[in-house]
């Protein structure tokens, strides 16, 4: 068994575990990008979840924008994506359009940004809204 095989068997595993339909009948090729979700103050969600860092939570409503440069293209810009995200505190709430290129949001005593976004921008694949898995950076506030 290659090595890309066992890698997308175990993505697949994954994605299934955190409740992501796969669809069986389709092979598609996009690479992805998600750092280890055991890093300190990192939260990977794919659109629907909540994840929760040090008492803030954090629910990855939807994509807004996919501006990014594909990986196989140039560009002069390297691009950002725009994220509507709501963010749990205790009894505050508040939902946001959270863009990737800007300075972190700041909640509750946290900042949040977006850390990293799979998968990968390729000028001939159309990622579908439910593909898109987000890796969030929440840190305190000192």
């Amino acid at each position: 068994m290659s090595k890309n095989t066992l890698l997308i068997g175990v993505l697949v595993a994954f994605l299934v575990a955190c409740g992501v339909y796969v669809y069986p009948l389709e092979v598609r090729t996009l690479p992805m990008i998600v750092p280890e979700a055991s890093a300190p103050g990192l939260v990977v969600l794919p659109v629907g979840r909540t994840g929760e860092v040090d008492g803030l939570f954090v629910r990855f409503d939807t994509l807004v924008t996919d501006n990014r440069c594909p990986v196989d293209v140039q560009c002069i810009e390297a691009g950002a994506v725009t994220a509507r995200i709501t963010l749990m505190s205790g009894d505050i709430t508040e939902t946001i359009n959270l863009p990737q290129d800007q300075v972190p949001h700041e909640f509750a005593g946290y900042r949040i940004s977006i850390e990293a976004v799979s998968p990968v921008a390729q000028s001939t694949v159309t990622i579908r809204p439910e593909e898109y898995i987000v890796t969030f950076r929440v840190e305190k506030k000192n």
